[in-house]
């Protein structure tokens, strides 16, 4: 198979540094960012905010495996010899006895050392995504289960959007006076004939996908000016809820007093929040069009810290300011609150921001999944695009609870994701061109001891979440 160089970014196409870490901080800080404030409610919030911290030192470190190894892939690109036209890549019987057969990475030869020793081969020009370096660095079955990790993967992204946008939307059209879980009490009179609170969110389950399903049949990507629109309105629903969280604690009487520490919830805790600090699959086409990288391990590290900290302050002020803390924050808000106009609109922040996502992972996933079976007709689209949206979709309307989903979504494929595949990919790639290279983009956490604690504390994340589940 012929290796085909990613393309570079024009300098129109560019960014800067600082621009490039708000996408990434917009990227990140996502509907998780709504689960996490329930878990810390049960696992305690000193000692959820101390395994945040952890969780994002943990994050950070795999963001710089992902960079280290987007800079010696670009290295690789640029010092390979092309493929002579003249052999056929599918052609088993034309291959030399000393050559590789399918099953192996798509780069086998070694790399001239002294061809690479320049700083300004590893210079990130090309959009390699992870995809891309799986097929540089793995076998044929590696690039199966990379492809497979990140379907499931995308398939819980799914499932929660089309869960938190229904949930919303039942919450915000049913009546309030109602104690939390009442799943069986009815809607409201709204509803003919009267349904209960768990028919109207399959309802708007249904209405959801029979809305917003049929754009992913489209190709169709995010505007400049609805990515602005978005980003204003997440950030101006999360720091209206911290502050009206702050102010509700301080009129608070007698003040509400959380639990500081639960290790039995524990595991809940690492799945949400693997997935709250989950931006690694997004990485090369967030990081590519930065105009200047010089210092863009230090860059990220300011970012972790401020997503950490974000996190903390929106969820220890959650557990203060209510007794009880709703799988999805915003709820609180319409459930708890006065019912006024920013109440609603909270509780319709979700709606917003996930409708308008919708088509765009439905869209990625569509194209993995084509990959992953590399089957064609047709009726390729209609096909991939139904086993896109209604496997997810079967999902929500069976399954409600957002913690549950970003749980597994978080502990399993995106556990996969984020530790283990930039690990291995990272691992193979330092082989690749030699441990001595002289890679500007290198990690901060040098030596293959980082990498193998990172797998470790990945089985351990993974080994609680298994137990909790079924212990």
């Amino acid at each position: 198979m012929p290796l085909i160089s990613s393309p570079t970014h024009p300098s129109s196409a560019q960014y800067s540094a600082m621009t490039g870490l708000i996408y990434v901080f917009n990227v990140i800080v996502g509907t998780g960012a709504l689960a996490i404030p329930g878990v810390v409610h049960s696992s305690g919030y000193l000692l959820s905010s101390l395994v945040l911290v952890a969780l994002a030192l943990v994050s950070y470190i795999t963001v710089t495996f992902v960079i280290e190894s987007m800079a010696i892939s670009n290295a690789i690109i640029l010092t390979s010899p092309p493929t002579p036209p003249s052999l056929p890549p599918d052609d088993a019987d034309s291959l030399d006895p000393g050559e590789t057969d399918e099953d192996d990475p798509l780069i086998s030869t070694s790399i001239n050392q002294q061809q690479i020793l320049s700083r300004a081969c590893f210079d990130i020009s090309r959009t390699v995504e992870m995809g891309h370096m799986a097929r540089l660095y793995f076998p044929k079955y590696g690039v199966v289960l990379f492809y497979t990790t990140l379907v499931v993967y995308l398939y819980g992204d799914l499932a929660i959007y089309i869960t938190v946008v229904s949930k919303s939307l039942r919450d915000v059209t049913c009546s309030k006076n109602l104690t939390l879980n009442e799943l069986n009490s009815t809607c409201t009179e709204f509803f003919s004939p009267k349904i209960d609170r768990f028919g109207a969110y399959r309802l708007f389950c249904i209405l959801f996908i029979l809305t917003i399903g049929p754009f992913a049949f489209l190709n169709i990507s995010k505007t400049k000016y609805l990515q602005v629109a978005t980003t204003l309105l997440r950030w101006t629903a999360f720091t209206t809820m911290i502050t009206l969280a702050i102010q509700r604690i301080t009129t608070t009487s007698p003040p509400i007093s959380p639990e500081i520490s639960n290790i039995r919830q524990l595991p809940t805790l690492f799945g949400v929040s693997i997935y709250s600090f989950m931006c690694h699959h997004s990485l090369p086409s967030l990081v590519t069009p930065i105009r200047s990288k010089k210092s863009i391990n230090l860059l990220f590290a300011m970012d972790y810290c401020l997503i950490a900290t974000f996190y903390i302050l929106l969820s220890v002020t959650g557990v203060f300011a209510f007794k009880e803390v709703q799988d999805l924050y915003t709820l609180n808000f319409i459930r708890d609150g006065d019912g006024g106009f920013i109440n609603y609109l909270l509780a319709l922040f979700p709606v917003f921001t996930l409708s308008t996502n919708f088509p765009i992972i439905s869209i990625t996933l569509k194209n993995n999944l084509r990959t992953l079976f590399d089957y064609e007709s047709e009726f390729s689209n209609v096909i991939y695009t139904l086993l896109a949206i209604v496997p997810p979709f079967l999902v929500s309307v069976f399954v409600q609870d957002v913690q549950l989903l970003v749980n597994f979504t978080g502990s399993f494929a995106g556990a996969g994701i984020q530790y283990v595949i930039p690990s291995v990919i990272l691992y193979q790639a330092r082989r690749r061109v030699g441990l001595g290279s002289s890679n500007p983009y290198s990690s901060p956490f040098r030596g293959d001891g980082w990498i193998y604690g990172v797998l470790v504390w990945c089985g351990v994340s993974v080994g609680l979440v298994l137990v909790h589940m079924f212990g």
